[in-house]
């Protein structure tokens, strides 16, 4: 389904910001009241700070979003917090996503993060010729 950006939360037990947060001046805010509005904001500074960050913004500001997050029944993301952040940024106002059962435990969530978020994606490269005849091909037809 699509939400609004205005609504999700986004999740400061995200295991892909723990070591930025743990060392962040102002984590105890974060752990005190992690969906407060200045909870948020300091979960959005990390993000916006990640490697690829800016890549990923300008991706989805190209092409939308292709691959659906993950959140809670309450409007937790699960999975898709840093492309929350990016489409907020980008003035998107919603974002497409996958709901969990209201019944969906801390430990499933916390495994389905892992799984979706350490996946890698198994394309073969192109050699490099490959890749030149191929925008050759491209280009010449």
């Amino acid at each position: 389904i699509s939400v609004s950006l205005d609504t999700v939360l986004l999740n400061p037990r995200s295991h892909r910001i723990q070591s930025q947060l743990e060392s962040h001046p102002q984590r105890k805010l974060v752990l005190d009241s992690p969906f407060s509005e200045a909870a948020q904001e300091i979960v959005v500074e990390i993000l916006r700070n990640t490697e690829g960050y800016e890549r990923l913004k300008t991706n989805l500001a190209d092409e939308g979003q292709r691959e659906a997050g993950v959140i809670t029944r309450a409007g937790l993301l699960v999975n898709g917090n840093t492309r929350a952040a990016a489409l907020r940024d980008s003035s998107r106002n919603y974002l497409r996503v996958a709901v969990l059962p209201g019944d969906a435990t801390q430990e499933e969530t916390d495994e389905l993060e892992l799984r979706l978020q350490m996946k890698r994606d198994l394309k073969q490269e192109y050699t490099f010729t490959n890749e030149l005849l191929f925008v050759d091909e491209l280009i010449t037809h």
